[in-house]
Formats: C-alpha cells, structure tokens, sequence
C-alpha cells in the first residue's frame, strides 16, 4: 500500500486491472455476497493483539537459524546486492534456473531490510481508519494514509528486492499480498470476527521464514488524528 513517507514501496504501476480474474493467486476484484462491513474507525484492542516486539524478536531468531545453517544468498548469486538488475525485466531477475527461491540470509543489511518493512505494514498508533469501495481500499492512521484499487498491479520493492503488490477479496478476507521475487512473500489480511472485531493478520513467509502478527480492533466514533504537515 502507498503514501506514508517512511514505506519506500512504490516504483512504477502498471495498470491491469484484469489480473485478479484469473491468477494472482485466487484474489478477486469483486467482493462477495454480503461482504463483511470493514468500513468504519476501529481502536487496538491491546489485551487481546500480539506484540510488535515479540513478531520482530521471532523474525530476527529466525533470520539468524537460516544464517546458521549457511543459505546461499540471492545476492551472493547474482553478484549484486539484492533488487532488480539494470536492463533485466522485473519478473526474471534475480532467479536461478532450477534453484529454489531463498531469503538473503548471508547479508545482514537485507535482513535489517526485511525487518524494516515488516514494520512499516504495522500500522502506526492505536487508531485505525478503513475506507472500502469498488475501486479504491484505504486504510488511514495518525502517520497517513495508503491505497490500492483491486486489480491493479504494482511494481514495488520487498527488502530491496523487486517485488509485485496486488491487492482483492479472498473468500470474506481483504488482502494486499507483495510477492518478491525470491524470499518471502508479504501479506496483510482484513477480516471481521464473529463478534464484529476487526482482525488483521500481517504475515511475512517464504524462503524459510514464517512470522505472523495478529491485531485486532473495536468500532470506535472516534476517527484517527490527522497527520501532522511534512511540507518545509
């Protein structure tokens, strides 16, 4: 997703808005029948969320166990340090014919990278503002908003590394899904309990890793701040 200053995310769009009807891994423009009603402003409930904390101390233990047992980086491969390679499309580079995807274990600066972002989709405060319509998801917290229109894919970057973001309902599940293209796949997950908290599930796995933060909200009246101004 988009805007906020400290998510380097956003590259370049290409529009196709009728990728989701047959690939991208079953995400679907159109909503399902009785959608879940995620529109609204919604309060942490801190009691019953998982810590921030404990997700990055769990990424890190794990991150160190693949470096432990000597994965190969992609870098290391390639000859580079992580990301696109000059003149080669987007959907090739980096991969090995043969070889399986792995996470950059060998460098600590990517995995510094990969825990970075996984921050930077935790959203920020306690307050949560979700707008969704056919054509546009916007999820809004005191630090900014972001967007993605279902259907629409984006070329982004993970940890440095290219990366395609595309967002859409899965089954009653909203979900914005950044797919790199060797490592870990990001994924945030919106969801309504049955007693009507929101649930969103981040979830960063792939390439030997698998940490998940679970947080979950209660309709509130009250909308988040507005940003603070961040002209000069």
């Amino acid at each position: 997703m988009s805007t906020r200053p400290h998510r380097s995310l956003w590259l370049c769009v290409a529009l196709l808005p009728w990728v989701l009807a047959g690939c991208a891994d079953q995400l679907k423009v159109t909503p399902p029948a009785h959608p879940p009603h995620l529109t609204g402003d919604w309060r942490l409930n801190e009691a019953s969320s998982g810590h921030v904390n404990v997700a990055v101390a769990d990424l890190q233990s794990q991150l160190l166990k693949l470096a432990g047992q000597g994965h190969p980086s992609p870098a290391a491969r390639s000859g580079g340090t992580g990301g696109r390679a000059a003149g080669q499309p987007h959907s090739a580079a980096g991969r090995s014919s043969g070889q399986a995807p792995a996470i950059v274990v060998s460098a600590p600066r990517v995995g510094a990278n990969l825990v970075e972002e996984f921050l930077a989709h935790v959203p920020e405060g306690n307050d949560l503002a979700l707008r969704v319509a056919p054509r546009a998801f916007t999820q809004q917290t005191g630090a900014g908003s972001e967007q993605c229109t279902p259907g629409v894919l984006l070329a982004v970057t993970l940890g440095h590394v290219g990366a395609d973001e595309i967002c859409g309902w899965n089954g009653r599940a909203f979900v914005v899904r950044i797919k790199p293209e060797y490592g870990p796949t990001l994924t945030e997950r919106y969801t309504l309990a049955p007693k009507g908290e929101l649930v969103l599930t981040l979830r960063l796995a792939g390439g030997g890793l698998d940490v998940r933060l679970v947080r979950r909200y209660r309709r509130t009246s009250r909308p988040p701040p507005s940003p603070l101004p961040t002209g000069d």
